[in-house]
């Protein structure tokens, strides 16, 4: 049985109060991933504006200072996106992090929650 992981938390814009990320991480088949973003962006001068965008998802094993990191990078089926990394945090969280796979060094949240 295929399994459906979905996430959500509410991440800094630099153009909005926040983007809703929610984030739906879906099994295809041997050691494959698909997923499928709903992105809400929040108190933008033209209001609230939803995005929904989809694509694959690689899992990338290690990462600068630890070895045992496991990050899934979101990459779009639409052309000129670009990726974006996830750093597992148990199996409860993810947290957005950057191209150099670090955390951001802010005070602000970069985490998203799974939904039970």
């Amino acid at each position: 049985e295929l399994q459906t992981y979905s996430y959500e938390g509410i991440l800094p814009a630099a153009d909005a109060e926040g983007i809703n990320y929610q984030l739906t991480l879906q099994e295809a088949g041997q050691d494959s991933l698909e997923r499928q973003s709903d992105d809400t962006y929040l108190g933008t001068k033209d209001g609230n504006q939803a995005f929904t965008d989809s694509g694959t998802v690689v899992t990338i094993i290690g990462i600068p200072n630890d070895s045992t990191a496991i990050v899934y990078q979101l990459v779009s089926a639409t052309p000129g996106h670009e990726k974006t990394n996830f750093l597992a945090e148990g199996d409860s969280a993810l947290t957005m992090i950057g191209k150099d796979f670090k955390k951001a060094v802010s005070k602000l949240n970069y985490t998203l929650k799974k939904k039970l």
